[in-house]
């Protein structure tokens, strides 16, 4: 079905992501994912979509992962970037180091490191700047909606 919708062409453009990874449970994950990738998702990956992992208790480390490895594939495919969409890869490259950062500081903060909260309240000042600086940079619904389609016909 999603590759009627979609089309073959766009299946290259294609990120399936399984979870519930790193949890302690008698089911076995792998053995789940090789039967989604060598059944239900064949054609998909015969056509190119990929398959990422969104691990369990590390939800937030692992979905940037998978966000940069999103915007590295577009990045590599030399699409031409219009300055606000190298201005909004610079500023979510910003916001997924503070945000780790802010990962890194949590933990301090809550044992009562005072130089730890303090960073940690940098850090979220941050993030709420670039997160407004993206908000900035958001282009109309239609004009999204083209460049998508033109992005998934291969344009």
């Amino acid at each position: 079905m999603f590759n009627h919708l979609c089309g073959e062409s766009a299946l290259e453009k294609v990120v399936l992501v399984t979870s519930k990874w790193g949890r302690d449970s008698e089911r076995d994950f792998h053995k789940r994912e090789g039967e989604l990738k060598g059944k239900h998702w064949k054609t998909m990956m015969d056509g190119g979509a990929r398959v990422e992992r969104l691990v369990s208790g590390e939800e937030q480390a692992s979905a940037w992962g998978i966000v940069r490895s999103i915007l590295d594939r577009v990045e590599t495919r030399e699409i031409h970037q219009t300055h606000a969409a190298r201005q909004l890869r610079a500023q979510l490259e910003q916001m997924i180091e503070a945000q780790t950062q802010m990962l890194a500081s949590e933990a301090d903060a809550v044992a009562g490191n005072e130089e730890a909260k303090t960073q940690l309240q940098e850090q979220e000042a941050k993030v709420r700047q670039i997160a407004q600086q993206i908000e900035n940079l958001k282009v109309s619904l239609p004009k999204r909606l083209a460049r998508w389609i033109k992005l998934v016909m291969g344009g």
